[in-house]
């Protein structure tokens, strides 16, 4: 299937950066499967991301496992998964969906899985954002307005697995009604301080905004210092809950590897 046949748009995705040994960094997506895959039936609509093991014939592109001699284990003798290492038999897809002619990513990562830079995104519950070396844990009450964010440093949310929500953290709540915007950063005039040299003086900012189209107030995450429109140095990041749709400079990192999409 090619382009200039069917009239739909070509994915070309690069890995960008990475801390594995990974050969093939280029990869060339149509609508019907990845090109030069190897995968038995890989012209179904679907291209799987996974990691070594028994079910490599099920992946069109399998993540190395990081071998080194740094390993770790635990009190029990358990080896500790290393960071770099892709945790899941299968990471992530992508999928072409003919109905709106858009590619979509799914993330299968149990654990901190794919992460999607962002410039603005509307928050829901239970939004993870990663900026630096912190992760935050972000809730609304849509009624009452009042935002509350959760904070985990990299150490405590790498022993994080599906039980996220539970463990014990640093949590602070704001009144969306008297204070419309939250901005986080390792600036002592943010609402939210952290500090970690990896974020920017203003890494975000949380507004309360109306959305015309919905007639509603809406709660908005905006990358960087939003009153002066300048975007942090090191980017923030959303974990992907749902099937999000791909568009072009669209980039999006599963540990320490690191994708940039492009469609033409």
């Amino acid at each position: 299937m090619s382009k200039k046949k069917m009239g739909y748009k070509i994915l070309y995705l690069n890995i960008a950066t990475t801390s594995l040994k990974i050969e093939e960094k280029n990869f060339v997506i149509y609508p019907n499967g990845l090109k030069n895959s190897k995968r038995f039936n890989s012209q179904d609509g679907i291209v799987i991301f996974g990691s070594e093991s028994e079910y490599n014939n099920y992946c069109d592109f399998i993540f190395p496992v990081n071998n080194n001699n740094n390993s770790k284990y635990d009190q029990n003798n358990e080896k500790i998964s290393n960071s770099n290492q892709i945790d899941n038999f299968f990471s992530f897809l992508i999928f072409f969906c003919l109905d709106d002619e858009n590619f979509y990513l799914k993330n299968f990562n149990k654990n901190l899985g794919c992460l999607m830079k962002i410039q603005k995104y509307e928050i829901n519950q239970n939004t993870l954002l990663n900026i630096g070396n912190t992760f935050l844990i972000i809730n609304i009450d849509k009624i009452e307005k009042i935002l509350k964010i959760k904070i985990f440093n990299n150490e405590t949310i790498k022993k994080i697995e599906n039980e996220v929500l539970d463990i014990k953290a640093n949590e602070m709540s704001f009144d969306l009604k008297q204070k419309n915007i939250v901005t986080i950063g390792r600036n002592n005039s943010c609402d939210v301080v952290l500090e970690d040299m990896m974020l920017s003086k203003i890494q975000c900012s949380i507004i309360l905004e109306e959305d015309k189209n919905k007639n509603k107030k809406i709660i908005m995450l905006y990358d960087g210092n939003y009153k002066k429109k300048k975007e942090s140095t090191n980017g923030t990041w959303v974990y992907i809950m749902e099937n999000q749709v791909i568009y072009n400079n669209f980039e999006f990192k599963v540990n320490h590897t690191l994708f940039v999409a492009t469609l033409k």
